[in-house]
């Protein structure tokens, strides 16, 4: 077994704690900013709070599909066909180069749920930060996620058949 391999378990914990993180503080931006509301503490809409929302909303979709971009360049080689075997075995990125993959593209999909929050305390809608948070979330559930694990379980499979000396 490899220095690296002795430690996929662990390794594959702490991207799943990364993953949880960065997507329960988009739930936690939704929390506060209906506490807020709830608190009367929203400021008042400003007049030119519709070209800033716009503006916002831009600037969210730009983020977005960044992080689907940068996502889908720098693991590009975990998509590989179902039946992965010896013969069809792909390069996989080093497990630092997929977290590090990982931590930008979540951090770029939460911005979107930033930038909601950020509208928001200019003094627009609630809705505005479920929407851009919910974008963000659903870029991490649909993108990250399964593809994150999809790289866990071909680790796994490698190191097992490596062990057993069915790698190459």
């Amino acid at each position: 077994m490899t220095a690296q391999g002795t430690n996929t378990p662990q390794r594959r914990i702490s991207w799943l704690v990364i993953f949880a993180s960065m997507l329960v503080s988009l739930g936690v931006y939704c929390i506060l900013a209906v506490i807020l509301q709830q608190s009367d503490s929203q400021p008042p809409v400003s007049a030119g709070a519709d070209a800033l929302r716009q503006v916002v909303y831009a600037a969210a979709i730009l983020v977005l599909l960044a992080s689907i971009l940068f996502w889908n360049v720098r693991t590009r080689a975990v998509t590989v066909t179902p039946g992965y075997g010896a013969q069809t075995r792909p390069h996989l990125p080093s497990a630092s180069h997929f977290q590090t993959s990982t931590i930008v593209t979540l951090a770029l999909a939460e911005s979107a749920g930033v930038l909601g929050l950020v509208l928001f305390f200019m003094g627009a809608e609630l809705s505005d930060v479920f929407a851009l948070s919910g974008a963000g979330a659903a870029v991490m559930i649909a993108l990250v996620l399964p593809r994150g694990l999809r790289y866990w379980s071909l680790v796994e499979t490698r190191e097992r058949e490596d062990m057993e000396g069915g790698g190459r």
